[in-house]
């Protein structure tokens, strides 16, 4: 289902940056075969709360791309972005888990470190007495 959406943004989002002055009226929205999109309003809300396209104030029923959606059209499309975006995601992932690994090294090392004071601490009080 997700992957069906996405391929309706990225034709949609295509037809908007393709079209004059970037606007696209609902009726004008399509499918994967290129007919009319039932739900296109559905489609619209979807992609105005990805902030890739707003209305346009002064056509009804008309759509205009945002910086957002004219900067992701001219980058490849919205499945490029996608995959960018999942690729970024997973780095950002293996980030988190390595700071994760460091900080339990680095946390393990502290403890080791006051160990050894407290060891040589004993020792300098043992051999005062």
């Amino acid at each position: 289902m997700i992957d069906q959406i996405n391929t309706l943004i990225e034709i949609n989002l295509f037809l908007l940056f393709s079209s004059e002055n970037h606007l696209l009226n609902l009726k004008d929205f399509k499918d994967e075969v290129g007919n009319k999109l039932q739900g296109a309003k559905i489609l619209a809300d979807i992609m105005q709360q990805k902030e890739l396209i707003q209305p346009n104030p002064n056509e009804e029923f008309n759509y205009e791309l945002t910086e957002l959606g004219k900067h992701i059209s001219e980058n490849g499309g919205w499945l490029v972005f996608i995959k960018k975006l999942k690729k970024f995601e997973a780095n950002v992932k293996i980030d988190e888990t390595l700071d994760n690994k460091i900080k339990t090294k680095k946390s393990h090392i502290e403890l080791i470190i006051a160990g050894l004071i407290l060891i040589y601490l004993s020792f300098l009080i043992a051999s005062c007495m």
